[in-house]
């Protein structure tokens, strides 16, 4: 039985108002399951409140089945997801956020520790015979998951990488101490490449030939590569210094296992992002004496995780913001001259954050030894023919931070991802691109103010204190105690109120602990409603 589908017993047939204990009815209750805030606001759409009523009852495996329903790197996200669903939990109005990343995360490390494996897969379409060969370019996040997606839909599909070793960015990208590299690449040898239907080929370079072979050896192609070229100052001082480095270069070099001469020196960051903070951090943990971030905006408007801001400052990394940089010149102590006009904010630009406007007055003047500039990046394209750049094949998909708007996360990264193996199954189907559905009516996102707090308890979150070094029966005793914490918004939990404030007995229990209204005796009273805690019950006007 599906739970998401409420139990309505048959009304009257004669008429809709015509009930067995008098036809005086101007409301009645409806069973209205609604989207809870936390997966209202997840990039990848997780089933977060469904997971966490297994947690509840230690249903450690099947949670873990859910979870990578839409998320085949839960270890992996666990750890640099940016957690909207937990901005947004409603707890957080109440006490305390449940720890939905932590619990993500912790699921993530016993599926790795225990050898679980996704299930729920289709079998494999004959591929000779259908003809449906699948090329994804790029083994990052969105890659990935969009072969992992497809896989569960029943194709093949082959992952060109250029690198020798799959994640991108998650894996040349994000320093070692917030992502370790073995555990990256077990979760995804684990979930994603060990399966059968999954190819992955490293090393290849991507030219014009090679994207013209693609083109007639592939039905459906997708463009995952993400933003792996690093955009430029383009000032003075900056082209050809070999003291100058992008902050993409910057973290692929320590992420390779390459040396940085960098004790005892001071290094300038330019950039305000998630590169910028990860650059910043990573020098000074590899000796760099002084670190500081010159920011063209105001700290709050910095892009990146406000958690990893405030742990840079902690370490001693300054933020200097309002300036940008205009000239670099080379000294002959080694030092590089930094020159930065001084700014101002504006209007809102298309970003939505205040526009930085430069003013005139002396510029503030500052020295590094080495300057790494992290300004953004941009997908390298080069290997499609320059008359299809604007207009790419039908059978063309693109996928992840180049058509992202979600700030380059992993999470928007998997999402999208997700969402274009979807299109590509839909392609494969019919022949045509799928398109974008029309708006319909949205649906409806549980509020705070909707709930009835009175049944709730306060008790503040005991899992964002542990540590992962715990023992395994005591994590597993934290995670249950931190999912009895979800409120379970917008769905029923069996709690039975309605059942046992109803003055008519018009509530019923179903054989799998589901309630039903009984139209034949409900008198429309609203107490049912009005006693739910979770806004699962709404009064709907009778219609003769």
């Amino acid at each position: 039985m599906n739970p998401d589908k409420p139990i309505i017993f048959p009304r009257h047939t004669k008429s809709s108002l015509e009930i067995k204990t008098g036809d005086w009815r101007t409301f009645r209750p409806e069973i209205r399951p609604k989207n809870s805030a936390c997966r209202a606001a997840c990039l990848i759409h997780n089933r977060i409140r469904d997971l966490l009523q297994l947690v509840k009852d230690r249903e450690f495996e099947k949670a873990w089945q859910i979870l990578v329903e839409t998320n085949p790197l839960p270890a992996v996200l666990g750890r640099v997801c940016p957690k909207a669903c937990e901005t947004n939990c409603l707890r957080g109005q109440f006490d305390q956020p449940v720890a939905i990343n932590t619990v993500e995360k912790l699921l993530g490390d016993m599926a790795l520790e225990a050898g679980w494996k996704p299930e729920g897969f289709k079998e494999l379409t004959p591929r000779l015979r259908l003809r449906q060969r699948i090329a994804i370019i790029g083994a990052g996040p969105a890659g990935l998951s969009c072969a992992y997606q497809l896989r569960r839909l029943g194709y093949w599909s082959h992952i060109f990488e250029v690198e020798k070793a799959a994640g991108g960015m998650l894996y040349f990208g994000i320093p070692e101490y917030r992502l370790p590299k073995n555990l990256l690449l077990q979760e995804i040898e684990n979930n994603i490449l060990s399966l059968d239907g999954i190819k992955i080929h490293y090393d290849v370079q991507m030219n014009v030939l090679t994207w013209h072979h693609f083109l007639c050896d592939f039905d459906a192609i997708l463009i995952a590569i993400g933003n792996q070229k690093s955009r430029k100052l383009g000032i003075p001082g900056e082209e050809g210094n070999p003291q100058v480095i992008s902050g993409l270069d910057f973290l692929k070099k320590i992420n390779a296992g390459k040396k940085l001469n960098l004790n005892g020196k001071t290094v300038a960051i330019v950039g305000g992002g998630n590169t910028a903070i990860d650059a910043s951090r990573l020098a000074k943990k590899i000796g760099a004496r002084s670190v500081f971030i010159l920011y063209r905006r105001k700290e709050e408007d910095m892009p990146a995780f406000q958690s990893e801001i405030k742990a840079a400052k902690n370490e001693g990394i300054e933020i200097i913001s309002l300036v940008s940089p205009v000239l670099i010149e080379k000294r002959c102590d080694d030092l590089l001259r930094i020159d930065c006009v001084k700014m101002e904010l504006g209007e809102p630009d298309k970003s939505g954050r205040p526009k930085p406007i430069a003013i005139s007055g002396p510029p503030h003047i500052t020295f590094a030894h080495n300057l790494v500039v992290a300004v953004g990046e941009e997908p390298d394209l080069s290997f499609i023919q320059s008359n299809q750049k604007d207009l790419l094949p039908e059978n063309v998909f693109l996928a992840g931070d180049i058509v992202s708007n979600k700030g380059g996360t992993v999470a928007a990264a998997i999402g999208s991802g997700n969402k274009a193996a979807q299109e590509i199954d839909w392609y494969l189907k019919t022949g045509q691109r799928k398109r974008e559905e029309i708006p319909g009516k949205e649906e409806t996102i549980v509020r705070f103010e909707d709930l009835n707090s009175e049944y709730f308890e306060h008790k503040n979150s005991r899992l964002r204190l542990c540590h992962l070094t715990h023992e395994q029966s005591v994590l597993e005793q934290l995670l249950q105690e931190e999912a009895e914490r979800c409120f379970s918004c917008g769905d029923c939990n069996s709690c039975g109120n309605c059942w046992l404030f109803c003055p008519d007995i018009a509530v019923k229990e179903a054989a799998d602990g589901k309630y039903g209204i009984n139209y034949d005796y409900c008198k429309g009273c609203g107490i049912c409603a009005n006693e739910c805690p979770r806004n699962v019950l709404d009064m709907e006007r009778e219609v003769k």
